[in-house]
C-alpha cells in the first residue's frame, strides 16, 4: 500500500511538471514580442519542475519508504496539534461552565442569604408583637389580681367585723344571763323568795327564755 502511495505521488509531480512546461510554452505564445528574459525565465520554470520529479525509474523502495514515514509523521503531528487545540479548547468551555456554576451558585446562596434575613426579621418582629401582648396580659392579669385582693381584703374585714360584733353581743348576752346565775349557798334563799313572790319568779323565767333566744340567733349567725 505505501508503494502505491509513493507512485501516485510521482505520477502527480510528473503532471505538475508537464502543466508547468505547458504554462511556459502558452505564456510565451501569448505575449507578442516577448524578449529573452522571458524565454529564459519560461525554460528555468520547465527545468526546476523536471528536476524536483524524479522518474520512477531512479525511486527504490527507500525512497519510498522515506517518503511514506514522512507523511505518516506530518498526519501525526497534524492529529496532535488537532488533539492539543480541542484539548484546550475543551479546557475553556469546562473552565467556563465552572465559572458560571459558580456565579449560579453564587447568586442561589446570596438568595438564600437574603430570604434567611427576611425570615429572621419577621421572626423578630413577631416576637417583639408578642412581647407586647404578654406583656398586656401581665398587666391586665395583675390589675385583676390587684382588684381580686381587694376584694378578698374587703370581704375579710367585713367578715371579721361582723364577727367581732358577735361575739360583743354575745358576751353581753352572757354578762346579762351571769347577772340571773344563782350561786349553791343562795339556793334555798332563792326558792324561798321565789315561792313566797311567784311573780319575781315569772320574770326569772321568762329572762331566761329569752336569753335561750338570744344564744340561739347568735349561733345561727356564727353558722
Amino acid at each position: 500500500m505505501g508503494r502505491s502511495v509513493a507512485l501516485s505521488r510521482l505520477s502527480l509531480l510528473n503532471v505538475l511538471g508537464r502543466r508547468n512546461v505547458y504554462f511556459s510554452s502558452s505564456l510565451i505564445q501569448s505575449c507578442p514580442g516577448s524578449s529573452e528574459p522571458y524565454l529564459e525565465q519560461a525554460s528555468h520554470f520547465s527545468s526546476v519542475a523536471s528536476d524536483s520529479s524524479p522518474s520512477p525509474s531512479t525511486s527504490g523502495p527507500a525512497s519510498i519508504e522515506k517518503t511514506a514515514l514522512g507523511s505518516a509523521a506530518a498526519a501525526r503531528r497534524e492529529y496532535e496539534k488537532q488533539t492539543a487545540l480541542l484539548r484546550k479548547k475543551y479546557a475553556a468551555e469546562l473552565a467556563e461552565k465552572k465559572k458560571r456554576e459558580q456565579k449560579d451558585e453564587e447568586i442561589v446562596r446570596a438568595r438564600i442569604s437574603e430570604l434567611k434575613a427576611d425570615r429572621l426579621q419577621l421572626k423578630k418582629e413577631k416576637a417583639a408583637a408578642r412581647a407586647i401582648e404578654v406583656e398586656e396580659e401581665n398587666r391586665i392579669l395583675q390589675a385583676h389580681l390587684k382588684e381580686q385582693r381587694a376584694t378578698n381584703v374587703t370581704a375579710r374585714n367585713k367578715l371579721e367585723a361582723r364577727q367581732g360584733l358577735i361575739r360583743h353581743k354575745r358576751m353581753v348576752a352572757i354578762r346579762r344571763q351571769s347577772s340571773m346565775w344563782i350561786e349553791e349557798k343562795d339556793l334555798e334563799r332563792r326558792i324561798l323568795e321565789a315561792m313566797s313572790n311567784p311573780f319575781h319568779l315569772r320574770g326569772y323565767l321568762q329572762g331566761a327564755e329569752r336569753l335561750d333566744r338570744d344564744e340561739s340567733y347568735y349561733e345561727t349567725e356564727d353558722v
